[in-house]
């Protein structure tokens, strides 16, 4: 794939409109593992986790809290709290990535797992107002 500067966008909802297009053409490459060296899906769903050791040390244990996961593409990291004891909530402006992440979810029969369609600018109207003890 070569790079090259892309035009610029004719107003504010262009801009969005592209880059929902764009994350959306790549949530199933990257659920099925292209860029295997970032998303190591395969290695991931054998338990390994997306999780950094220093937000492990930052955040402390999660267990038995609600987090909510905002940008959260196809939930892998979302998905890694939820191995930790998080009643997880994952957001994203992709349907495309959002199905991703159920199915993973499903995958590995994480049933305390939700995923939400959305921008976050709607967030709060598209979560009911719901409160978390992480975001």
């Amino acid at each position: 794939m070569s790079w090259r500067p892309a035009p610029i966008p004719e107003s504010n909802d262009e801009a969005i409109r592209q880059n929902l297009e764009s994350w959306d053409s790549l949530a199933q490459l990257h659920a099925q593992g292209t860029g295997s060296e970032f998303y190591r899906i395969e290695q991931w769903l054998a338990g390994e986790s997306k999780l950094a050791p220093w937000e492990l040390e930052e955040i402390g244990s999660v267990e038995g809290k609600s987090l909510l996961h905002l940008q959260c593409h196809i939930g892998t990291d979302t998905l890694s709290w939820a191995r930790e004891g998080a009643k997880v909530t994952g957001l994203d402006f992709s349907p495309n990535a959002i199905s991703e992440a159920e199915r993973f979810a499903k995958i590995l029969n994480i049933i305390d797992a939700k995923f939400v369609v959305s921008t976050i600018s709607d967030a709060v109207e598209s979560l009911d107002g719901e409160q978390f003890d992480i975001l």
